[in-house]
């Protein structure tokens, strides 16, 4: 497919620049020197011509010109107007020339520059850092790029008090899931996982991005769950001029490439491109059954011959088997322009991305502990053995309009579709049954998610140029887990034998999502108390639905004790139904059967739901220079919320759940910023946001197959409430260099947190409100280039800490179970999942006339709460992971880069424990190897 669409992309390049390869162009942006924002109606010409053009409401100018010298003439009321000599424009070509505007002082000057202005991804996003109207950290594409990191979750990593869980869900300020959001484009995002109320970041990759910016404060014009952060993926906009990249790479980790011994099992032809064929997909005779029979499948409907068609009907893989994986692999193509259509100028940018990679070990650990505060072994399975093989595939298209300086309108679509597939083998001891014990485990998970943005930005002069900006969204979403196996067995002397209670299981899940957003932003300048200020206001509306099925599929037990060389699918093609000769069939009845496939969608259905969320939101804030060097923005934002979930159960069964909640929310917002001087700011700001209860959490009631957990729905949730206090201080004192200092504090009213039932033999959660909990903490971010120091001036140093600390309250019921067993327990825990610490740093090389970039960069964040355990069985804490990783690049011809990276120098262990009194015990471990890269980059630029 790629390599059919890689070849009309080149001819599409070809074609829109043939017609205009005798003219050249000079582009770039006008800024305020001080302050960093773009000036609009600035007037660019070319002495010596009659050619000149203006600026737009982006700062943006184009200038066409044909091939020479000129002297480029740049002027702007109130600003010093400046000349650029010698400016070189060749036939066919782009040349960029970007300029920051001084303001008059005392009088007007003419400053002739010869120099030209040079454009900088990261300079770019200090600027606006300096000028946000709030608190805000970020990584640029050059950053991404230069670190090595693929998608936008290793990325975000590097970012002030970011933390990464499972390589995928992101946590600012220790607050993830309902406590971040997460938009692209300032759109929504809907989850790609039932169970969470957040996107998994892995999906965005990292040559779409243009930047991911992080609000850490909320303003009125930001969503109101922006509690943690405001995490918005900027993809790529057109370039200025004429770029193509087209890259490939691979990888080799010793421990999960090339090896014979990599767990894996059979699946479909479509597997490689991240899609399920059907394969997987409940058998056609399974399924027909389910229907005709009241969605019920039991074997006493059917006769023999009936129940053996639709057991067999299943396929009988239900081990891994061992094979030679292969290298990880990456291909990336991106191209973009901007040209005269119509009199107009349109840009455009597209991007393919596709890569595959491997993970497995071989030395892992899994143990279970019975409740108590002493170490009591359940189930330890200390040789654990697991593969994944997940597959990545991505495209971007960008097109925007320029219709004149005051108008433009663009479209964007953004399409990805991620397959992991994933093989467990465990085997282990079962004390409780004092009897060794043997788990596999095979998965696939889909995940396809279609963006369509359509947008715009207008300047209307008459109506004392106010802008609006305004954006339609509709994301479509699926997630299919088709055909999740689990087989479990005790091993004996000479037999091996199936518990009536861990019968091997067959689960099917299907999950779609589609999310609709629309928002509009209007800004207006005025006059106030002879201040240069803003108003700003808007409204938004969001509506998202979600559909999600899940079917299961038991074996019955009906003789469990076997031989103990018969393997897995021997047992599946003889026991179906055993003892009885398949010519013969019809002469049994359908007691004699042995094992059989049984389903009960009455009660699959009781976990299945149909939910929609409504929101809508309007604002009003105003940004105002109090004085000269005193700012103040501040306003409110009404939010009202309507969510529903029902499950699929008709509503006159006992089991039908319902539940969710119709509120208003004020939320308000004052930020004040004292700039020193042009250098230094201080920050202060005060905000009230919310958290919502993800859909799960109302509605249903389920059994968590994965982690063999019951999970209570709890139609009375609240959203939470939370208080906000922010103080910063920040210094830009040089290009691409700064140094920032805050501190925050966080009141949550009727947080949403878990509760373990302590009246139930099994492990169930519910989630509830308790009363409050609180969150604070301080982060410290530096930035330095090495240059005063001679020897050292090519590099630069960075380096970012966050400290943080919460508490919540255990809820009495829980505390009092714990407390008869371990009276001195505390009654506040931490948040879960919540890091006392994120540390980062990086030491990088940049030499342009060498044309070698190297950075190292290092990533660790504290022991987080990962579970809560049961009664006063010691919570399990997942271990720091140090993360040292290091990335070169070198130019070897004008136009091709040779890459060469290495992961995880440190070889560092995944590990989650409990901390038992005295030790500390393993709940899960296991390496995952060092990783090398070697890739090749082809640009034009």
């Amino acid at each position: 497919m790629i390599k059919k669409i890689i070849p009309l992309f080149f001819l599409f390049t070809l074609l829109i620049n043939a017609g205009i390869a005798q003219q050249g162009f000079l582009r770039g942006t006008v800024t305020d020197a001080r302050t960093g924002e773009t000036l609009i109606g600035v007037t660019l010409f070319a002495e010596g011509t009659t050619i000149g053009t203006t600026t737009d409401f982006d700062g943006k100018y184009n200038l066409p010109v044909d091939p020479g010298t000129y002297n480029i003439r740049v002027s702007y009321i109130s600003y010093q107007t400046q000349n650029f000599t010698e400016v070189l424009i060749n036939p066919g070509e782009v040349n960029i020339l970007n300029i920051k505007m001084k303001s008059v002082t005392t009088e007007l000057q003419q400053v002739v520059i010869s120099a030209k202005a040079r454009h900088n991804n990261e300079a770019a996003l200090l600027i606006m850092q300096k000028k946000s109207a709030s608190m805000l950290d970020g990584i640029s594409a050059h950053q991404i790029s230069r670190l090595g990191d693929d998608n936008a979750a290793s990325a975000l990593q590097r970012v002030t008090g970011v933390s990464v869980q499972n390589d995928k869900y992101i946590y600012v300020r220790g607050l993830g899931d309902r406590y971040t959001k997460i938009t692209m484009n300032r759109a929504d995002i809907p989850a790609l996982d039932p169970e969470k109320n957040t996107v998994q970041m892995d999906i965005f990759p990292s040559n779409i991005i243009e930047n991911i910016v992080v609000h850490k404060t909320f303003t009125p014009d930001l969503p109101g769950e922006s509690t943690g952060g405001h995490v918005d993926i900027v993809t790529m906009d057109f370039p200025e001029k004429f770029t193509l990249q087209v890259s490939a790479s691979l990888g080799y980790n010793p421990q999960a490439n090339r090896n014979d011994e990599f767990l894996t099992y059979e699946g479909g032809n479509t597997d490689w491109l991240g899609l399920d064929d059907g394969t997987r997909d409940v058998p056609a005779r399974a399924k027909k059954a389910l229907d005709a029979n009241g969605n019920t499948l039991y074997p006493t409907t059917f006769n023999a011959a009936e129940s053996y068609d639709i057991s067999n009907s299943f396929n009988t893989v239900m081990e891994p088997e061992t094979m030679r994986s292969g290298l990880d692999q990456s291909y990336k193509f991106s191209v973009g322009n901007q040209t005269p259509l119509f009199s107009k100028t349109l840009g455009y940018n597209f991007a393919l991305g596709y890569s595959k990679g491997f993970e497995f070990h071989d030395d892992g650990e899994y143990g279970l502990y019975q409740e108590g505060i002493i170490e009591d072994p359940w189930k330890i399975f200390d040789t654990v053995s697991y593969g994944k093989e997940k597959v990545n595939v991505s495209g971007l298209a960008n097109l925007n309009m320029k219709l004149n300086n005051n108008n433009k309108i663009g479209f964007r679509y953004f399409r990805n579709q991620n397959g992991t597939k994933t093989a467990l083998s465990r085997s282990g001891h079962f004390y409780y049954e004092d009897r060794d014990d043997y788990d596999r485990s095979l998965g696939f998970m889909e995940r396809i998610l279609n963006s369509y943005q359509i947008h715009g930005k207008h300047v209307f002069p008459a109506a004392n140029d106010l802008v609006a900006d305004w954006i339609l969204s509709y994301i479509d979403m699926d997630q299919n887990e088709p055909d999740l196996r689990f087989f479990e067995n005790l091993v004996g002397d000479n037999t091996w034998e199936i518990k009536t209670n861990d019968q091997p299981a067959r689960f099917y899940r299907k999950m779609n999502e589609a999310n609709l957003n629309a928002r509009l932003d209007l800004e207006l300048p005025a006059t106030i108390m002879g201040s240069n200020s803003k108003i700003k206001f808007g409204g938004i509306y969001s509506y998202k639905n979600r559909d999600l099925e899940e079917t299961k599929f038991e074996l019955n037990v009906q003789n469990s004790l076997y031989d103990k060389h018969m393997t897995i699918d021997r047992f599946l093609d003889q026991y179906i139904i055993y003892d009885v000769p398949p010519n013969t069939l019809e002469e049994y009845p359908a007691g004699r059967l042995g094992w059989y496939y049984l389903a009960d969608q009455n009660q699959d259905k009781n976990n299945s739901y149909e939910a929609a969320q409504s929101v809508f939101a309007g604002y009003a804030m105003i940004d105002w220079p109090v004085v000269d060097r005193l700012r103040f923005i501040a306003g409110l934002r009404l939010e009202y919320t309507d969510l529903r979930v029902n499950n699929l159960v008709g509503t006159a069964d006992t089991k039908y759940k319902s539940g969710g909640y119709r509120k208003t929310d004020p939320l308000p917002s004052l930020n004040l910023i004292y700039n020193v001087n042009d250098e230094m700011n201080f920050r202060l700001a005060g905000s009230q946001t919310i958290a919502r209860p993800s859909f799960r959490e109302i509605g249903t009631n389920y059994y968590d197959y994965k982690l063999g957990i019951f999970v209570v729905g709890n139609q009375d949730l609240k959203r939470s409430r939370i208080t906000n206090v922010d103080l910063r201080y920040e210094w830009f004192f040089n290009r691409e260099e700064k140094i920032a200092i805050t501190g925050f504090y966080k009141h949550f009213t009727d947080p949403i947190e878990q509760q373990l039932s302590p009246e139930t033999q099994n492990f169930e959660i519910k989630y509830i409100n308790v009363d409050k909990a609180r969150l604070y903490g301080f982060e410290f971010e530096f930035r330095k280039d090495l240059d005063f120091i001679n020897f050292l001036r090519s590099f630069h140093l960075a380096g970012n800490f966050t400290y943080i600390k919460s508490a919540v309250k255990i809820p009495p019921k829980e505390l009092r179970k714990i407390r008869l067993a371990d009276p001195g327990r505390s009654d506040t825990r931490p948040m879960l999942l919540q890091a006392p610490y994120v540390i980062n740093a990086s030491l990088g090389y940049e030499h342009d006339n060498l044309g070698l970039e190297s950075t190292l960069a290092f990533n660790v964040s504290g022991e987080k709460l990962f579970i809560i355990t049961k009664g006063s069985t010691p919570y399990i804490y997942e271990q720091p992971y140090p993360s040292l990783n290091f990335n070169i690049s070198k130019s070897i011809t004008k136009n091709f880069i040779i890459e060469l990276s290495a992961g995880n120098i440190l070889d560092s262990e995944y590990q989650a424990v409990h901390h038992y009194p005295g030790s500390d015990r393993n709940y899960i471990t296991y390496s995952t190897g060092r990783s090398y890269k070697v890739g090749l980059k082809y640009m034009v630029h």
